[in-house]
């Protein structure tokens, strides 16, 4: 479960599809995402006409894993049409706003994977390995598993299933932590949707 799904999330749906694609399906990572925004949206506030990426397209959400990956800027650039017009303009750096743009065809190959409109309310480790007593986001710093801050961890998740799925019993409406089922380890969020 990857909590938000901007850039760092959709590489990783990114890399996750491309693993899959070269595994037999056994051995695929299954991964779904949830993200507070209505749809995809990136920077919003800063995609002012004109104004250019600080990067060069090379370091789009592929090209340094996998330059040949059909999620490049290069290939968004040949899908839109664009190809040509971006080379004759002899600048590594697109704007921001066509940046946004491919982003957003990138997430639109995402869209049965992400749960939009939801929010994650609480994320609790499960299973044999996890620490005596549930966590949660409070008032005051708390120590989180593992990381001696009051915040945990925090960034994109790795995926993991779902608070509904095999592995992870849904929060109860009292707040209180459920017990963990047996044989597996997952990290459960409890969301709702916005």
């Amino acid at each position: 479960m990857g909590i938000g799904f901007g850039p760092a999330n959709l590489a990783l749906a990114i890399a996750i599809r491309e693993h899959n694609g070269r595994r037999a399906s056994g051995e695929a990572i299954r991964a779904s995402f949830i993200e507070r925004q209505d749809d995809f949206g990136w920077h919003q506030g800063m995609l002012l006409e004109g104004a250019t990426m600080q990067v060069s397209f090379l370091k789009d959400l592929v090209t340094m894993r996998d330059p040949g990956s059909p999620f490049s800027f290069l290939h968004y650039l040949q899908d839109r049409g664009r190809l040509a017009d971006f080379i004759n303009q002899k600048s590594f750096f697109p704007t921001r706003l066509e940046f946004h743009d491919y982003f957003r065809w990138c997430a639109a190959s995402f869209t049965g994977q992400v749960d939009y409109t939801t929010e994650a309310v609480e994320v609790r480790p499960q299973g044999p390995r996890a620490p005596p007593t549930s966590w949660r986001s409070s008032p005051g710093p708390q120590p989180g598993p593992g990381t001696g801050t009051g915040t945990g961890r925090s960034g994109p998740s790795a995926p993991a299933t779902s608070s509904s799925g095999p592995g992870c019993a849904p929060a109860s409406r009292t707040g209180s932590a459920p017990a963990p089922t047996s044989g597996t380890t997952a990290t459960c969020c409890t969301a709702h949707r916005n």
